[in-house]
């Protein structure tokens, strides 16, 4: 994934955050620096710092294939990738997480949230 893969945290172990952190969570054709980064980026251009910001990617993208999106759906993986993400934020940066989803990230947000039996596992 490289770069583009996941994005957010503090520049130093000392930096204070001044909001309460967001979790951008991609929707089924994107990766955390497609849509999320641009609308993190919206949030940044409003007061907020990177370190309060962080998204990840649960999936692979479109990989130059428009009909990519075609092969996802709501998986555990994604589930738990999204929760740890949200948790992880949260003991980093020891305050609440708002979370903003699109798309399949809607879904897989709220369950990650929610919690229980995922629907692909049992």
């Amino acid at each position: 994934m490289g770069a583009a893969g996941s994005f957010g945290g503090k520049k130093s172990r000392t930096e204070v955050l001044d909001k309460q952190p967001v979790v951008f969570v991609h929707g089924v054709s994107d990766r955390a620096h497609d849509k999320p980064y641009k609308a993190a980026n919206w949030f940044m251009q409003h007061g907020y710092k990177i370190s309060e910001v962080y998204g990840t990617t649960y999936a692979n993208g479109a990989q130059g294939n428009p009909l990519q999106w075609a092969q996802y759906s709501m998986k555990c993986q994604y589930v738990k990738l999204v929760r740890a993400l949200i948790v992880a934020v949260r003991l980093y940066t020891g305050r609440a997480v708002d979370v903003v989803g699109y798309s399949l990230g809607v879904p897989v947000t709220r369950k990650a949230i929610l919690g229980g039996k995922c629907v692909d596992t049992g």
